[in-house]
């Protein structure tokens, strides 16, 4: 039991009552190293607890091709969009934006359309350049 004190206690600082005693708690041993409890709460990684997104929110607004190149490359503009606005909709569930990205969507759809007028006209337009080259 000395070894927990530092010390014998003193006569005198037991007759003043309870409060005498209180320094010798204090004297106890650490609660433990504080390095103990950031593990606890786990990798920011974890997607079930709320982590960093995982990538920008607002996807790229892409111009469409010059006319002079071919319709393949719109249509490859179209399916990036598309697999973009999927991935906002899974950003959804854990980001509280919902309301600008939905607008960003609605935005994206109307280029769309845009682009697919264009292609319409560069079908026709190619259809054109098709009929003239086979008269010569």
């Amino acid at each position: 039991m000395s070894d927990t004190y530092r010390g014998p206690p003193e006569g005198p600082l037991n007759l003043k009552g309870p409060d005498a005693g209180a320094p010798s708690l204090t004297r106890g041993p650490p609660r433990g190293p504080p390095s103990e409890a950031p593990p606890q709460r786990g990798p920011p990684e974890d997607p079930s607890l709320g982590g960093p997104p995982r990538g920008p929110q607002g996807a790229p607004r892409q111009g469409g091709a010059p006319v002079s190149t071919g319709g393949l490359q719109q249509q490859q503009q179209q399916q990036q969009q598309q697999q973009q606005q999927q991935h906002q909709q899974q950003h959804q569930h854990q980001q509280q934006q919902q309301q600008q990205q939905q607008q960003q969507q609605q935005q994206q759809q109307q280029q769309q359309q845009q682009q697919q007028q264009q292609q319409q006209q560069q079908q026709q337009q190619q259809q054109q350049q098709q009929e003239e080259e086979s008269v010569y």
